[in-house]
């Protein structure tokens, strides 16, 4: 008796535990989803270079690197955020559909939180899609650490090209999560 109790309680203590991660999850995509809807245009506030000669081009490029660059850290780790919760969310709907799993009893709790899911995923989209401002101050901030040559290694090169194809595409973290299902 004793171990059908333990095995019983065990598998509500690892749904516990892994609800409480998915809880986490979502508590952080609010996080960003409160830095997208209150995301201003810093870019705009910023002087822009008018032409090649300027004497204080170097200068202001400089300050654009300095003033942007949190700012694109942020939207770097929403990009690396939005994987992480579209693996996630796509290996526990995997673990649901396994065979053994099928005959499992889920609680409601936990597939309510697998739609919160799905409701953050179209909010940040849609929050992504909507601010111009985010991808003009990543803009601004590529063509002045480009001059400055910033990001000369491959790997920052790479992870801007993403970033820029990440804000470029609409819809792209729903797409990203259909392509993974």
């Amino acid at each position: 008796d004793r171990n059908a109790f333990v095995t019983g309680i065990a598998r509500y203590i690892e749904q516990a535990t892994v609800h409480s991660s998915m809880n986490e999850m979502l508590e952080e995509g609010h996080e960003y989803a409160v830095m997208l809807y209150t995301w201003r245009s810093c870019s705009r506030a910023i002087p822009q270079v008018k032409c090649n000669e300027q004497p204080n081009r170097v200068e202001i490029y400089e300050k654009t690197v300095e003033v942007l660059e949190p700012e694109v850290t942020k939207l770097m780790k929403f990009m690396y955020f939005q994987r992480k919760a579209i693996e996630r969310f796509c290996s526990e709907v995997k673990r649901l559909c396994h065979a053994e799993r099928r005959k499992d009893f889920v609680s409601e709790a936990y597939l309510l939180t697998l739609g919160k899911f799905i409701n953050m995923f179209a909010v940040l989209d849609e929050l992504k899609n909507m601010k111009c401002s985010v991808k003009n101050d990543h803009s601004a901030y590529k063509r002045a650490a480009q001059f400055l040559r910033k990001m000369a290694d491959p790997q920052s090169i790479q992870e801007s090209q993403n970033l820029s194809m990440f804000l470029a595409n609409h819809n792209r973290i729903t797409q990203c999560l259909h392509q993974q299902l």
